[in-house]
């Protein structure tokens, strides 16, 4: 089980996957999402513009939900920062959650 300081981000970010891929229309689940958005994250700096490559990330979706980046934007620094953000955290939150999700329709 994880503590509670080792969730903050991680299911921040695992929650506000799961409501931005509603509105987004895209296929991949919760847990997908979430580790696309960390490679991006994790793969730039603070002196980089973030957003571009989030875009760009998510170019696949049936629509931009410019909220969800621009929150991402914000919180970019903390999450990067996070030692204990991880892809392994990310996976144990969509199993304590069940992990099982629908996928969206994209047509």
């Amino acid at each position: 089980m994880l503590s509670e300081d080792e969730l903050s981000n991680a299911q921040w970010l695992f929650n506000r996957c799961s409501k931005a891929r509603t509105s987004m229309g895209t296929p991949l689940t919760s847990l997908e999402l979430c580790v696309k958005i960390l490679h991006v994250i994790q793969h730039t700096d603070e002196d980089d513009d973030i957003q571009i490559p989030l875009m760009d990330a998510l170019k696949d979706a049936k629509q931009r939900d410019v909220a969800f980046i621009f929150e991402l934007c914000e919180r970019a620094g903390d999450l990067r920062d996070d030692i204990q953000l991880s892809e392994e955290t990310l996976r144990a939150i969509a199993t304590d959650t069940g992990g099982i999700e629908e996928e969206v329709s994209a047509d």
